[in-house]
């Protein structure tokens, strides 16, 4: 995308994808997402160890469990930005297909957890909303 906005020059062939990355990179966005992935981190470090002492946890439960998932996330968005346009939409169309099967199944497979609305899915030792997966795939198609 910046490479369209800022003009980039054309990557050669056989170029490594890491200078190519840095090279293509919105490195203002990148810095305000950290900035908030810390920011939020900070803001958890305050508010978060009387809710975890609360509810019978570790001081720092929350923020842990923020850092892991968060940390995944962040991941997730480096290594995706790695990659091809053209797999990009590949991939979105087959998340978006496999997502719009789980959310037309959750009628039959979902739990509802004893509140009537049945938007999740169980698997024992964590449970998943497909409605989540399917908006990323939904904006790229």
């Amino acid at each position: 995308m910046t490479e369209m906005v800022y003009g980039a020059l054309p990557a050669q062939e056989g170029e490594p994808i890491l200078p190519k990355w840095w090279r293509t990179l919105d490195k203002w966005t990148l810095s305000f997402i950290v900035a908030l992935f810390v920011i939020g981190l900070l803001l958890g470090l305050a508010a978060s160890v009387p809710l975890a002492a609360r509810n019978g946890f570790d001081n720092f439960h929350y923020v842990q469990r923020q850092l892991i998932f968060g940390g995944a996330a962040l991941l997730a968005m480096v290594l995706t930005s790695m990659m091809s346009p053209k797999l990009v939409r590949r991939l979105a169309v087959v998340g978006f297909i496999c997502s719009m099967i789980a959310v037309m199944l959750l009628p039959v497979l979902g739990t509802d957890f004893g509140k009537g609305a049945v938007r999740w899915y169980s698997l024992g030792f964590a449970s998943l909303q497909p409605s989540e997966f399917l908006k990323p795939g939904f904006i790229v198609v």
